[in-house]
């Protein structure tokens, strides 16, 4: 099961300005990954869960949908948020990438992972 995951990651990670990609449990705990940078798994595993958490919060708050994707920008690149069942799909990206692109690749990529881990 994880071995197939892995895969659905390398193939997403092949996408034109994908660095790697990651699913991780929503308590952080990582369950695979495939990181073309030299970046440490678990951290950007527990990272990306503490956001999604707080993105969850404050949509609560405001009476918000639930959370099913985010994105954040920075100087040295994206991380792209997707919920996939009670996981999250987390990739990082190039900046400057197609965004509209990326999110069709995610979106294929969230529907597999969905399949192989219900």
């Amino acid at each position: 099961m994880y071995d197939e995951v892995h895969e659905i990651l390398y193939e997403l990670d092949r996408s034109k300005g994908v660095l790697g990609s990651l699913v991780v449990s929503e308590d952080g705990m990582l369950i695979a990954s495939d990181l073309k940078v030299d970046m440490d798994e678990e951290v950007v595993a527990a990272l990306g869960a503490t956001i999604v958490r707080r993105f969850r919060e404050a949509l609560s708050r405001i009476g918000g949908d639930p959370f099913i994707e985010g994105f954040i920008e920075a100087s040295g690149g994206n991380l792209l948020f997707s919920q996939a069942g009670p996981n999250v799909l987390i990739v990082l990206t190039e900046r400057g990438i197609n965004i509209g692109f990326a999110r069709l690749k995610i979106e294929e990529a969230r529907r597999k992972i969905e399949e192989v881990l219900k």
